[in-house]
């Protein structure tokens, strides 16, 4: 098995190590630490401000385990990632890892199930960015698509040149989290303690339990609390453009990580006891800041979620593109999906991206069934878990059967013991959605079939 694990690693990368990294750059290296921390912390900043809240409709209890888990998976994911990313530094990125591990069927599916990942939770950021605008402007829902294709439009400019991208992102992930922080300062003294932990029951009482719908209430809230940090894992896309990958994407994933880990337990615990005490708002803090001074008027606090939301999506638009290039470069799919402009960017990978999110738009502007926008959260959420519990199962085959240098590393014992309680989280998550939720249910028969269907091309 080593042997295979081996040749798989030498059919992939073709050339030496260092010369074929060279040759695939899709720029001179410009991106330091702090762009990797803007691009990471942009990718996720749109969780702590929008979606996340619904999951108190379980009890705060209920959000505080789940992200107890979430937080601790997001650290250790991490942890193996850094590894795996300088290791193997490439922007197919975990569809390289597996490859090498497992041969190409694995790699092409954990490779669709990051790339989908990003693909639909980018569109979730289009939709937060839209229904911001269509707040703060005060128009017709009708109007979301327009602001959706504008949206997905700019972020395309954006990333025509990769130093405007990087440069940008980093600008409006710093302002974001200014922002958040702001808002939190200004409304944390009308928080109530004794408000924060009651809980509506389908009965109609209230209940102030920690749990006050058990295990269930947990499994139901995670995919919440996970939505608070989901997509720290578009890393790996990043590692082609940085300038010494080693210790610029240590440094920027550690800044990243402490950060969002920290904003996120902010956002989960202090908007549960804030007033209004809404579950139900797309965006809670516009709600909260017009409670505490009323005098601000709707269209004007809708602002504040816009420079957060767009940052998700301009940074998730940079991934997904960045994802489907290294795809396109592995041979998984059409090699004109690697083509780059003057720049350095895959033009025509960005297009490919923009047409999947603007036809999501239109799907979710003028359907009748106002489930659709569940659902797509509900598969993005899918693609992650199924992402989650490959990373673990590829990180212990590499770090037993290659032998390579590993500029960054974790002891056998403690990397392979993070990664196993990974796979445990990611799974007992999963399984425990697949039995209680319907959305997921559905949904996971046409993730499957994707997938299945997907590597029968091969």
């Amino acid at each position: 098995m080593a042997d295979e694990a081996a040749d798989a690693f030498k059919s992939l990368v073709k050339l030496k190590h260092k010369t074929y990294l060279t040759n695939r750059k899709l720029m001179e290296p410009y991106a330091k630490s702090v762009h990797v921390w803007g691009l990471i912390v942009g990718a996720v900043i749109s969780g702590e401000f929008a979606g996340f809240n619904q999951g108190y409709k379980y009890g705060l209890g209920s959000m505080i385990t789940a992200h107890v888990f979430a937080s601790l998976l997001m650290v250790l994911v991490s942890v193996n990632l850094l590894e795996l990313t300088t290791t193997l530094p490439f922007a197919s990125g975990s569809a390289t890892f597996a490859k090498a591990a497992y041969g190409g069927g694995v790699g092409f599916t954990i490779g669709l199930a990051y790339l989908f990942d990003m693909v639909f939770f980018g569109a979730e950021a289009s939709q937060f960015f839209a229904v911001a605008l269509q707040q703060s402007l005060n128009t017709d829902t009708a109007f979301n698509c327009v602001y959706w294709i504008m949206g997905t439009l700019i972020c395309f400019v954006i990333n025509v040149h990769p130093k405007v991208f990087f440069n940008t992102i980093t600008m409006l992930s710093f302002i974001s989290v200014v922002i958040l922080l702001a808002v939190v300062f200004a409304t944390s003294s009308n928080f109530s303690f004794q408000k924060s932990w009651e809980t509506v029951m389908p009965s109609g009482a209230i209940s102030t339990d920690f749990l006050p719908f058990g295990i269930w209430g947990v499994i139901q809230s995670f995919p919440y609390a996970l939505y608070l940090i989901v997509c720290f894992e578009c890393l790996p896309v990043s590692v082609e453009e940085v300038q010494d990958s080693n210790s610029t994407l240590l440094r920027g994933m550690t800044a990243a990580v402490s950060t969002l880990i920290f904003l996120s337990w902010i956002s989960l615990t202090l908007t549960a006891g804030i007033p209004p005490f809404l579950h139900n708002a797309p965006m809670p803090f516009s709600t909260i800041l017009v409670t505490a001074y009323p005098q601000i008027s709707n269209e004007v606090s809708s602002l504040i979620n816009i420079i957060p939301v767009f940052s998700s999506q301009v940074a998730l638009f940079y991934a997904a593109s960045r994802f489907t290039y290294g795809l396109s470069r592995a041979g998984y799919i059409p090699q004109i999906l690697s083509r780059t402009n003057v720049y350095g960017a895959p033009y025509i990978s960005m297009l490919l991206v923009a047409l999947i999110w603007i036809s999501f738009g239109l799907v979710l502007t003028f359907a009748k069934d106002t489930g659709e926008s569940q659902i797509f959260l509900a598969i993005g959420s899918m693609f992650a878990m199924i992402a989650y519990i490959v990373e673990p199962l590829v990180y212990i085959k590499l770090k037993f059967s290659i032998k390579i240098h590993r500029p960054f590393q974790t002891h056998t014992l403690v990397g392979c013991s993070f990664a196993v309680i990974c796979l445990a989280i990611s799974s007992m998550a999963l399984v425990g959605k697949l039995v209680c939720d319907r959305f997921w249910q559905w949904g996971f028969l046409g993730v499957a079939w994707v997938l299945c269907w997907d590597n029968s091309l091969l």
